[in-house]
């Protein structure tokens, strides 16, 4: 399978696995008032899920790492994971206080993305 869609597979995946922990814990939280947490988390299906994508992104991660050099897969990696949590938190918990200054940033992210790969 081509790079640049394993790369897109693991950074969704990432990103797929927060979404299902914050789901988790705010539902967690809803229930139980805070008590016996971790222990609901658990048996909880939004955490189990997070934790499978979060393995998919693992591997997928892993396999990257051994094709290409670290130091420009990385930051490369962890933008484009800061870039998609600002777009999944507008559309999936309507986060927007700030939004101007977030897309300056995400911006930012992605001209540095682009000079370390064009390094």
């Amino acid at each position: 399978m081509n790079s640049i869609v394993l790369f897109i597979i693991s950074v969704s995946s990432v990103t797929a696995s927060s979404i299902f922990w914050k789901f988790s814990g705010e539902q967690v939280l809803k229930v139980s008032g805070g008590g016996n947490f971790l222990l609901k988390q658990l048996t909880n299906p939004y955490f189990i899920i997070g934790w499978l994508f979060y393995l998919l992104a693992t591997f997928l991660w892993m396999y990257l790492l051994s094709k290409y050099e670290y130091s420009k897969i990385y930051p490369i990696f962890v933008g484009t994971c800061i870039v998609l949590s600002l777009i999944t938190g507008l559309i999936f918990f309507k986060e927007d206080t700030g939004m101007l200054y977030k897309i300056i940033g995400a911006a930012l992210i992605i001209c540095g993305s682009l000079f370390i790969v064009n390094a």
